[in-house]
């Protein structure tokens, strides 16, 4: 709604993560894929709903396109003014050009397609708009050391970043 606010309380941003983690577990699971999710303890203003929807996305998408068996890390890395939560895993390769595209509404990766796992291309669409209302940023970093797996799909190390400015609450 163009009207709406962050609803912003102190928590820690990987108790959102974990939510959808558990939520989206059996898909792991069903694929063999390896899930790793890194500790992290501090607590800063954040809209926590508006993380666990937008990370929800990512870690289906991360189910949905990780190589089988293989293994998706989730890590989180703080500065003094933001902390980046990195969601690492060997999955689909992005096509030259496909990168830039990612975050738009409807669009799908060519090999995302040739699967037949795609979806709509919404998912990705809202976890950008979601992170972007809660003045945060989410970007893609696509691997270049593709290679073919098992089910003649290339695959590579992509990297999709979120970074949320830290926020304290003064009392």
């Amino acid at each position: 709604n163009p009207g709406s606010r962050p609803n912003y309380g102190s928590n820690n941003p990987r108790d959102a993560i974990m939510t959808s983690v558990y939520t989206l577990y059996p898909m792991f699971r069903k694929r063999s894929v390896t899930i790793n999710v890194g500790e992290f303890r501090d607590k800063f203003e954040i809209d926590y709903e508006a993380l666990q929807v937008a990370s929800f996305y990512l870690i289906e998408n991360a189910a949905k396109y990780s190589e089988k068996g293989g293994i998706v890390n989730i890590t989180f890395e703080r500065t003094q003014h933001e902390v980046q939560i990195i969601f690492s895993m060997k999955s689909l390769f992005l096509e030259e050009g496909e990168a830039e595209h990612i975050f738009e509404e409807g669009f799908q990766g060519s090999q995302a397609v040739e699967t037949q796992r795609s979806g709509k291309g919404i998912g990705l669409y809202r976890a950008k708009r979601l992170i972007n209302f809660i003045e945060g940023d989410l970007k893609v970093e696509p691997g270049c050391d593709d290679n073919v797996g098992k089910d003649g799909f290339s695959y590579a190390t992509n990297r999709f970043i979120i970074a949320l400015p830290v926020r304290m609450n003064v009392k």
